[in-house]
């Protein structure tokens, strides 16, 4: 009935639906609103891969115009919205100015005159349906290596206080302890357990236990801009310009600085943590092995990753603590580990506190012999 009014000849009118029950809400209205009343509807499929040529632009700023004119309703999913859009700023990126053109005189239009109606908006609306639309060569992070070290301390602590914070709120966290030692699911039910753990990870920088930001090596006034800096929600500009000039020189530590506000002030930690494995996130079989959204239990995304880099890498981590390796990466591991300037070292710290028998010694590892391998 509301897409029947808003269908006036005037205006376009959209129904955006999840791409699963696509097929199902199309055949709803060609029987209430095709065969009823006659009114025309129309899907156009459209994305990344969809090729950008101007005809192929025109002929969909056509099909548009006309189902405007007709008072007909297109249907679509959030993916095709957003491609569109995003599509036009890549040709620009790509130097395609007369496509650009086009396109993002025909997005304005469509700012204009469409209207659009949400099925399902709590599912086309969620943050996993962003899209990133990622372009020129791949690099990495900013603040690679120590972005990814900085996380993983953080993890580890994070399971080390796990007890504390326990024992303390006992109704609201759940910790599940994984067979053979591995990172213990940790499920943060109430928000007093959330303020604690951040608590006892900010005190624990704050005394000097994170080697990437050595507090204890700070003034004692530094220290405590430091802490009211990462742990508070809001900081003055003057805390601000104080620590920028204290980290001038040293720009990887005021890297790692905003780093943790992020994830502690900002709750990008948290929020990480309160995100189910094989429900929410984990990896996919043939993706690169980078944590990605799930559409259900077991049913990791095709297309789609997580916009934050900070989230990625946190998921990407328990999903590695909680899948485990295969025999692949494995593999992959020991020939990174061969290309680093001192093998040996790196090599002590994987197998700390104790290797396996007969397996001590990084020189007395061999990769290429399966007996080993297994």
């Amino acid at each position: 009935m509301v897409a029947a009014v808003l269908a006036n000849k005037q205006d376009l009118t959209r129904i955006v639906v999840p791409r699963p029950s696509l097929l199902q809400s199309a055949q709803v209205l060609h029987v209430k609103l095709g065969c009823l009343i006659n009114r025309e509807i129309m899907y156009v499929p459209l994305s990344r891969k969809t090729p950008a040529a101007l005809p192929l632009m025109r002929v969909y700023r056509q099909n548009h115009s006309r189902m405007c004119e007709r008072g007909g309703i297109m249907i679509t999913v959030p993916e095709a919205l957003l491609s569109f859009r995003l599509s036009g700023l890549q040709q620009l990126a790509d130097g395609r100015v007369e496509v650009y053109t086009a396109m993002v005189c025909f997005q304005d239009w469509l700012d204009i005159r469409a209207k659009d109606v949400l099925d399902e908006c709590d599912v086309s609306l969620a943050i996993r349906m962003q899209l990133i639309y990622p372009s020129g060569t791949q690099a990495s992070v900013d603040g690679h290596p120590v972005r990814w070290q900085v996380i993983q301390l953080l993890l580890y602590r994070t399971q080390n206080f796990t007890t504390a914070v326990q024992s303390r709120f006992r109704k609201s966290v759940e910790v599940v302890d994984c067979l053979g030692g591995g990172f213990p699911l940790i499920y943060l039910l109430r928000k007093d357990a959330e303020g604690y753990l951040i608590e006892l990870l900010v005190h624990d920088i704050y005394k000097g236990k994170c080697r990437f930001l050595p507090c204890a090596d700070f003034p004692f006034a530094i220290q405590d801009d430091i802490f009211r800096y990462i742990s508070g929600s809001s900081v003055h500009s003057e805390l601000v310009r104080k620590l920028t000039t204290f980290f001038k020189d040293k720009q990887h530590l005021m890297k790692a600085t905003n780093l943790l506000r992020g994830l502690f002030a900002h709750r990008i930690l948290i929020s990480s943590l309160k995100k189910r494995w094989n429900v929410q996130y984990g990896l996919h079989a043939t993706r690169a092995p980078i944590a990605v959204p799930y559409h259900a239990k077991g049913v990791p995304s095709m297309a789609v990753d997580w916009g934050h880099p900070d989230v990625a890498i946190i998921l990407t981590c328990f999903s590695f603590y909680y899948q485990g390796l295969d025999i692949t990466q494995f593999k992959q591991a020991f020939e990174q580990l061969r290309k680093m300037d001192d093998p040996s070292v790196e090599y002590a710290r994987w197998v700390f506190p104790r290797a396996p028998l007969d397996f001590e010694d990084y020189n007395t590892v061999n990769a290429e012999d399966s007996w080993q391998l297994d």
